[in-house]
């Protein structure tokens, strides 16, 4: 019903607004005003899933003809190559992400953490038949979508946290090209422009298809796949001023009948339909429409996506000569010669707080170039680059001091040391939790592969469903700092490295966005085989009692030859996640079938009779454990135990019964790395124990195993 209900929300979105949209040129916006200079040729990239691709070769085209793009709007597909194009990616960068991405994994269904990313007490913890999660008193959370989009957004963001041009701001002035992401508020129902915040948030909403990934909340709006209503924004990129329109339409064909397989593939045609009106009033208005031949399958296989990109290539190339005319009527923008700073640079010296960094041959290739303002941003660049191929995200030049007399130049570079951290969302969780799995604290220096595990961790944990991590700069820093000393002697500058002045440093804050899950489950299984039949299990838990990270569960079990309960309290991340403690409570019996073997010795074979039938019983038990975690290997923990027991026959009108009060102590250590607890196909798993029981009473020996 909830995907009923999404469908027709999406489908009175479009038909109540579709033929209002965007057919006519539109007013300047209000966005036009920030970038630097009038975009002289914009190029927007279409919606069209895995043939969207295919912008990736558009791209390398247009770069290798050296058509200049001063703006780039993308919708869905579109805004992902685009943005990603923006931030610093080469197409050659985008070619070998693309065709080396896993699509059906980051794609897929599931949203859970993988396996070998979850802590021991959770690698199995929803392998139940059927787990219903609720709030309150046993209301229900349905989910929005199939998928919330949680791999996608993690990939996203680590491609953002590496990009050569560093993470951005605003998307018109902090890019290398300015760049908008075309979304669509599902809430008022109307589209949306993304020009500034976070990149990673911009690019995972636009990217948003219906039914397939859950809606992106921001503020009051709830934003999805831009797509719904502007697929071709052509619009967007005359109202911010461009003279010249390139686009790349690269919008899927209908899926034929057999590939309408799922809700989102409707869901999916459906908006194909009600658009295609729409693509001729858009293609209308661009100057050049490189359209790539459709490869025919849309899939996101290696193969299929090199079909495609080289498809983006064939189709560009035949309209290069379009292109190249365009180019000749649009020359860059004349930018008046600047004011020479070093007539031949003698002498770089790259600085950085942790003194990470200084390549001599990086510095050898500027040595001897002449500096004004324009070579020295493009020095300023590129030494921001290198730092970001080490892995440090939040990296910038902090300011430069150039010495004429010595004809030096000193980069001092602000490596990213996080300033704060700050946990934010739907948390439903006391902070310290979300802050104790990530692996760098204020004062740390951010690096790429440490903010990629920080968010494996959170989702790791099952606590939340959707984290993203983000990086908001003081407001108040006031650029890149240049200081000239033309007074400076010589053999000065040969002797010590001039820091700048007493300065104030801004240092970035790390933004951690997370939404906790219901932490209320209901949990449904069956477990059938020959010896016990169909057994049946409920279990009622909440994971995550006050948002402290606290568990109980309540666990009974129902078959023809058995009966359990058990309470469960399990503290699972104390100390910074380190320790762990847990109590429990049960009760229970189970039949045991006994059975005798006979050697036929005349067919070589062994017969198994039945002796007896025994019941076992539990009457109650408890159980302490404590220990460590493992990171996310296993666990060493030590335990006790005591129950009464008893035990008598099922065959016997008067069975004799047996009772004992047994008192164990047990330490374990377990390590499972397998990616799957069934049928693992990579991993280790070990578990290797002792115990040693003392019976109080029943006249049993003690034992040691």
């Amino acid at each position: 019903m909830a995907r009923v209900a999404l469908s027709l929300a999406f489908l009175t979105l479009l038909g109540g607004s579709l033929h209002q949209r965007v057919l006519y040129a539109q007013p300047p916006l209000p966005e036009a005003s920030r970038l630097v200079h009038p975009p002289g040729i914009a190029l927007v990239l279409s919606g069209g899933g895995a043939n969207g691709f295919a912008h990736i070769g558009v791209l390398e085209i247009l770069d290798s003809a050296k058509v200049p793009i001063d703006l780039i709007a993308g919708t869905s597909i579109g805004a992902v190559i685009g943005g990603l194009y923006a931030v610093g990616y080469s197409p050659h960068d985008l070619d070998a992400f693309a065709i080396s991405t896993n699509w059906p994994e980051i794609l897929g269904l599931e949203d859970e953490a993988h396996r070998t990313e979850r802590i021991l007490s959770q690698k199995d913890a929803d392998r139940a038949l059927l787990s219903l999660r609720f709030t309150g008193f046993f209301n229900p959370v349905l989910p929005q979508a199939i998928s919330s989009g949680q791999r996608l957004t993690m990939l996203l963001n680590s491609m953002v946290l590496r990009a050569p041009s560093g993470v951005p701001e605003d998307f018109l002035r902090d890019l290398r090209v300015p760049f908008v992401a075309v979304t669509t508020d599902i809430v008022r129902g109307e589209r949306r422009l993304i020009t500034r915040g976070d990149l990673t948030e911009a690019l995972r909403a636009s990217a948003t298809l219906p039914l397939r990934f859950s809606p992106l909340p921001q503020d009051s709006t709830i934003l999805m796949d831009g797509g719904l209503l502007a697929n071709i924004p052509v619009d967007v990129v005359r109202s911010l001023g461009a003279v010249q329109v390139v686009v790349s339409n690269a919008t899927a064909p209908l899926r034929p009948r057999d590939q309408l397989t799922t809700p989102w593939d409707v869901a999916d045609q459906v908006i194909s339909l009600m658009m295609r009106g729409q693509y001729a009033a858009e293609l209308a208005q661009a100057n050049i429409t490189i359209t790539p031949e459709p490869t025919g399958h849309g899939d996101y296989d290696p193969v299929s996506i090199a079909e495609a990109i080289e498809s983006g290539r064939a189709a560009a190339r035949t309209m290069l000569p379009s292109l190249q005319r365009l180019t000749a009527y649009n020359p860059p923008p004349v930018v008046s010669d600047p004011d020479t700073i070093l007539s031949s640079l003698r002498k770089l010296r790259v600085v950085s707080h942790a003194n990470v960094f200084y390549n001599p041959s990086f510095g050898q290739s500027w040595i001897g170039q002449t500096l004004n303002s324009g070579t020295l941003k493009t020095l300023e660049h590129a030494t921001v680059q290198e730092y970001r191929k080490r892995g440090f995200s939040l990296a910038r030049v902090d300011s430069v001091v150039v010495h004429p007399m010595a004809q030096c130049v000193d980069l001092f570079v602000d490596d990213g040391t996080i300033a704060s951290i700050v946990i934010r969302g739907s948390t439903g969780t006391e902070s310290s939790l979300a802050l104790s799995e990530l692996p760098f604290s204020a004062g740390d220096v951010l690096h790429a592969a440490e903010a990629d595990r920080a968010l494996k961790n959170l989702i790791g944990t099952g606590l939340f469903d959707y984290a993203i991590l983000q990086i908001a700069y003081d407001s108040l820093w006031p650029g890149t700092r240049l200081q000239i000393r033309a007074d400076e002697r010589s053999s000065t500058v040969d002797t010590e490295i001039a820091r700048t002045s007493n300065s104030p440093t801004y240092g970035p804050t790390v933004l951690v966005t997370v939404h906790a899950r219901a932490s209320d489950v209901l949990r449904l299984g069956v477990l059938a085989d020959n010896e016990f039949g169909a057994q049946f299990s409920v279990e009622l838990a909440n994971e995550n009692i006050a948002g402290t990270g606290i568990e109980y569960s309540l666990i009974g079990g129902l078959g023809p030859r058995s009966r359990n309960a058990s309470l469960t309290i399990e503290a699972p991340r104390l100390f910074r996640n380190f320790a762990l403690l847990e109590g429990s409570v049960y009760t229970g019996y189970t039949d045991l079938t006994s059975y005798s073997l006979q050697t036929i010795t005349g067919d070589n074979r062994l017969s198994s009779n039945v002796t007896d039938d025994v019941r076992e019983l539990r009457d109650v038990g408890i159980r302490l454990k404590a220990g460590g975690q493992v990171e996310r290997l296993g666990s060493i923990t030590g335990e006790v135990r005591s129950e009464r027991q008893r035990w008598f026959s099922l065959r016997e009108l008067e069975p004799q019964i047996s009772t004992l009060l047994l008192n164990a102590v047990r330490g374990e250590l377990v390590i499972d790395s397998r990616n799957d607890a069934a049928y693992p196909h990579e991993g280790t798993f070990l578990r290797a124990y002792a115990e040693t029981g003392q019976p109080v009473a029943g006249g049993s020996p003690a034992y040691t195993k």
